[in-house]
């Protein structure tokens, strides 16, 4: 019997004990590992949650939150849960936000490009999980704080091995940019070509996958960008493509995000595939507004909520229960938050509203707006009337 393969990467300093003032704010990427899980669905046990960069203590969460470091780890940390438990007729599911969206976007390029190394499949977690009340109470989701050990000595070191054989050749292909390295992996390695089901994101941010680490009033804007991407090199995508192993691609959209530095990454949707199917839409808010963490989560809500019917058509089933009591989607009145309003972050970020039309003419797409920011400026009964330029040529996306 085949089962579902589900990762959830956060973004940036993300963990579910997060705190807005002093409230607990899941980003969504928490929220629907949680709705997944709570489902207990025959089938969709396996699902691993990736805490965010910088998420740690004193300079890590520093180093981590400012240049992703740890960026490589995430991924292969997520590529490891999958290859662990991957068996044919499985299917593929990730979700991320931010750095988690840049994570899971780079682990579907890594397994569309390497395939997935038989010699990491562990048998005992390969096998569906018979419904067995004993099991109850262990945990519905796997993190990298709980996830089993490996019994055998001989096998961990295999692993071991194996994944760092994979990382060198990754590292080399973003280096050389050769098909050489992938046909010299794979003539050393057996290795299964699975196709990933469906990939959810919101908002990826930057050019690298990560926003400019040298701020342009700094340096000037050349020089800044050139030496953040000498400094982020690694971090780049090797491609803003999507993967042809890749069937499905949902991307949520910050409208009213104005920090320069921010610039949305999509998928250029130019050379898609006949199978392929890619949804790009725009949301009124800004960066977490449409991913999720602060207290009031009207707008992130509904983000959350169109990316949950989206997964729905592929098969994932959610606890409606947990829906109902902890989402509230208000698009008409959910503060739409600023960033910039603290003078340091006024320093390190410039100010850059995104240019819709700009953006999507790049990647090939005609721009498309979720109904409720097209609404939300008819709204009068408000403080401050909500006001944004939108392309004359646009397409909506509608009941959200």
């Amino acid at each position: 019997m085949s089962k579902n393969i589900i990762v959830c990467a956060d973004g940036t300093w993300n963990d579910p004990e997060q705190l807005d003032r002093g409230s607990l704010v899941p980003t969504n990427v928490v929220k629907i590992a949680r709705a997944l899980a709570l489902a207990k669905a025959e089938g969709q046990e396996d699902i691993f949650y990736d805490l965010g960069v910088g998420t740690g203590k004193g300079l890590d969460r520093f180093m981590g939150g400012l240049t992703g470091n740890g960026l490589l780890h995430n991924i292969f940390e997520c590529y490891h849960f999958i290859a662990e438990r991957y068996q044919p007729g499985d299917k593929i599911f990730l979700f991320g936000f931010s750095r988690g969206a840049y994570t899971v976007r780079s682990l579907a390029g890594l397994i569309g490009q390497f395939g997935i190394d038989k010699a990491l499949t562990n048998k005992a977690l390969a096998q569906p999980k018979p419904t067995d009340p004993a099991q109850a109470d262990k945990p519905a989701i796997t993190t990298e704080d709980n996830r089993p050990q490996e019994t055998s000595t001989t096998q961990a070191n295999q692993s071991i091995d194996h994944l760092a054989q994979l990382r060198l050749a990754y590292k080399r292909l973003k280096a050389e940019q050769s098909d050489h390295v992938v046909s010299d992996y794979k003539s050393k390695h057996d290795c299964y070509e699975p196709h990933i089901e469906m990939i959810g994101v919101w908002d990826t941010v930057g050019s690298l996958g990560i926003p400019l680490l040298i701020p342009e009033w700094l340096l000037g804007k050349t020089v800044s960008e050139r030496l953040s991407k000498w400094l982020l090199g690694n971090y780049r995508f090797l491609n803003v493509g999507l993967n042809s192993k890749v069937k499905a691609a949902y991307h949520a959209l910050s409208i009213d995000e104005n920090r320069r530095a921010f610039l949305p990454t999509l998928w250029d949707e130019t050379s898609l595939q006949s199978h392929q199917c890619v949804k790009q839409v725009w949301f009124t808010g800004i960066h977490s507004n449409v991913g999720g963490g602060y207290a009031d989560s009207g707008l992130s809500d509904n983000a959350l909520l169109w990316m949950v019917e989206q997964a729905k058509q592929h098969g994932l089933k959610f606890s409606d229960s947990y829906l109902t009591r902890y989402t509230q989607a208000d698009t008409f009145y959910g503060e739409i938050r600023d960033e910039r309003t603290r003078w340091i972050k006024r320093v390190l970020f410039q100010k850059g509203i995104r240019n819709l039309e700009e953006i999507c003419t790049k990647v090939g797409i005609v721009p498309v707006i979720a109904e409720s920011a097209i609404e939300r400026q008819k709204s009068v009964i408000c403080k401050k009337p909500y006001k944004v330029s939108l392309p004359q040529k646009h397409h909506v996306e509608k009941g959200f």
